[in-house]
């Protein structure tokens, strides 16, 4: 999504994103075959970035904010003063050592 709204419209050259390394050689055979078929790819990728544009677009249109005197009117109103934070019994690195791994797989 990044790549079809940010991307691409502030490059002119071809901009293709490829979420998995193993498609890139796919994508390269297409970039560097011949002329239509390279043409053909780069007219597909840009109208599926154009469809990722536009659903982003309309995605945007259904978000509703409210002002900010409204937000700070709905903030948390958390009792921090009457909460009683327990001290722990170590402060700083514990190292355990000789620790049975038989113990620790069950608390995975």
């Amino acid at each position: 999504m990044h790549t079809a709204v940010k991307i691409a419209p502030a490059y002119r050259n071809p901009v293709i994103h490829v979420r998995d390394a193993s498609k890139v050689t796919g994508v390269i055979s297409n970039l560097l075959s011949d002329e239509n078929r390279k043409i053909d790819y780069l007219k597909q990728q840009d109208e599926r970035y154009a469809n990722l544009r536009q659903k982003y677009i309309n995605s945007r249109e259904e978000e509703t904010f409210v002002s900010i005197g409204a937000a700070r009117q709905k903030q948390l109103q958390g009792e921090f003063d009457n909460t009683h934070i327990s001290k722990p019994l170590r402060t700083g690195l514990t190292i355990i050592e000789d620790q049975p791994l038989e113990e620790l797989v069950p608390l995975y």
